[in-house]
């Protein structure tokens, strides 16, 4: 074997060593698989039974019209109660992370509902956009942020929509409601 060879492929056997779940193809890799998938999404919601995950979809592109912003998501998959997630790996800051969460929680209803179709149909469909990401947008120090729409004097009153909002922090001081997510933050 020429020595270049061996020699760029050592190199790239270092690079691969190197390589977290962090970096973008091996999150969507590994999350193809549904059984990791399943086991990643019951670590993040450990309140929901989640039996089983089907349709883990790495890189799913969602298109509302052909002049819209699309976006394409690291993950979206569906669990054995028809709950609907998109999971992002969030590596920089960009500042916009809450209007990335309306933006995807809105085109993951597109592509539940149908033209035609009631507006009753998101009631089968919860919806949960969960961001990973390689900082502390709020912070808090918090490993876990769970947002969910209540009314803005008497929050003990859900909107009851259905859509959970959930930010992971890799930087976490405070694992107090995410311990079982720990070992895949750290």
């Amino acid at each position: 074997m020429p020595e270049n060879l061996t020699l760029e492929r050592a190199a790239l056997r270092a690079e691969w060593q190197q390589k977290t779940i962090k970096d973008d193809p091996i999150f969507g890799t590994v999350m193809t698989n549904p059984n990791l998938c399943a086991e990643l999404l019951r670590r993040a919601l450990p309140e929901l039974t989640i039996q089983w995950v089907k349709d883990a979809d790495p890189q799913h592109t969602i298109q509302a019209t052909p002049t819209a912003k699309g976006i394409r998501i690291d993950v979206y998959a569906r669990d054995d109660q028809e709950r609907t997630y998109t999971v992002e790996m969030q590596m920089v800051n960009e500042h916009n992370l809450p209007f990335r969460m309306r933006e995807y929680q809105k085109l993951m209803d597109q592509e539940i509902l149908n033209s035609g179709d009631d507006y009753d149909k998101l009631a089968n469909y919860p919806t949960y956009v969960i961001f990973f990401c390689n900082f502390d947008y709020y912070r808090r120090g918090l490993a876990r942020y769970q947002f969910e729409f209540r009314e803005k004097w008497h929050p003990e009153i859900a909107a009851g929509d259905l859509r959970t909002l959930v930010v992971f922090n890799t930087k976490a001081k405070d694992y107090q409601h995410a311990a079982e997510i720990r070992p895949f933050l750290t």
